[in-house]
């Protein structure tokens, strides 16, 4: 009997068409599985997520393509491709599961470091607002210590004072004392 021919043509087109289809599906759901990820790890990412879908799609095909050249045209109740297939299927979906873990988990883990990130800002903004708010107490307090430390305190006195604390720069928004 005569065996029939390897078309390889045909097959790296299906070969390309299986790349191409399962890369479009990935850039379509890799930002809503994994949003806000760097690009960094959303090409490896991609990179793993195509690896491992194709992956057994591409042996599956070959495969075939391989069996069905090296089988007589006749077929003559030859091992059956079935298994083959199976095993390519549950391949894809453990890997489809996994892929799906992996997005899931990284998203989670986004999103608790932008919280974490908003957390430390807003505590140190917090803290900023409050050191500029109780700024002024101390140009005040100042004043009080001048006072207690004399017995009476001329205006000129007082003016020396106030242009030792060089209100612009060490209290900024205040317009003065007194």
């Amino acid at each position: 009997m005569i065996n029939r021919v390897l078309n390889i043509p045909r097959l790296l087109i299906e070969i390309l068409v299986i790349i191409a289809s399962v890369e479009a599906g990935i850039v379509f759901l890799l930002p809503v599985l994994a949003p806000q990820v760097s690009e960094v790890v959303g090409a490896m990412l991609d990179a793993g997520t195509l690896t491992l879908i194709a992956g057994p799609l591409i042996c599956w095909r070959t495969m075939r393509a391989a069996a069905e050249a090296s089988s007589p045209v006749p077929q003559t109740g030859g091992a059956s491709t079935r298994p083959v297939l199976v095993m390519s299927v549950l391949i894809f979906l453990v890997c489809a599961a996994a892929t799906g873990f992996m997005a899931a988990r990284l998203r989670s883990e986004t999103l608790r470091d932008a919280k974490f990130e908003f957390m430390r800002l807003a505590d140190r903004q917090t803290a900023e607002l409050t050191r500029r708010a109780e700024l002024p107490l101390y140009g005040l307090r100042s004043v009080v210590g001048l006072y207690e430390s004399s017995e009476s305190v001329t205006r000129g006195e007082f003016e020396s004072h106030v242009r030792s604390l060089d209100v612009p720069g060490s209290f900024p928004g205040v317009l003065g004392f007194g």
